[in-house]
């Protein structure tokens, strides 16, 4: 018998099911599809901008931030234009998930840039994470 005249049987494929999502995959997920995407600002200035151009989806700020004056312009900037905020602890987490970081050859993430403020303009294309952080802020609310 020839290779070719040889029956092939079909092995079925295992499906995965999808992993449980917990809040701090998904904001990761949401920061770094919108990063791809360019529609992802980080900082005060650039938040501000586009806090103010009305151009924000979703709005994250870090709990970490001791500048109080920075965080009442920012909850003004999203209670005028009643654009979400999502609070995270660190600001260094913040940095890290924002892409204000570098990593090794190893895949470990170096020289973390903190991050106390970050803006999505569009969510890009983890529209599944998206909704599970609108669901956890309208929870909250």
């Amino acid at each position: 018998m020839d290779i070719e005249e040889q029956p092939v049987e079909a092995t079925p494929i295992a499906h995965e099911a999808p992993k449980a999502l917990d809040l701090p995959t998904a904001i990761q997920n949401v920061l770094k599809s919108s990063l791809i995407h360019g529609k992802l600002f980080r900082g005060l200035r650039e938040c501000a901008k586009a806090l103010d151009r009305n151009e924000a989806a979703l709005c994250i700020l870090a709990d970490s931030c001791e500048e109080e004056s920075y965080k009442k312009l920012v909850e003004t900037l999203c209670a005028h234009r009643n654009v979400p905020i999502l609070r995270v602890e660190s600001a260094e987490d913040l940095g890290q998930w924002a892409g204000l970081c570098q990593i090794d050859k190893d895949g470990q993430p170096r020289k973390i840039v903190n991050c106390s403020c970050v803006v999505i303009k569009e969510v890009g294309t983890d529209i599944q994470s998206y909704e599970f952080i609108a669901k956890h802020i309208k929870s909250q609310a």
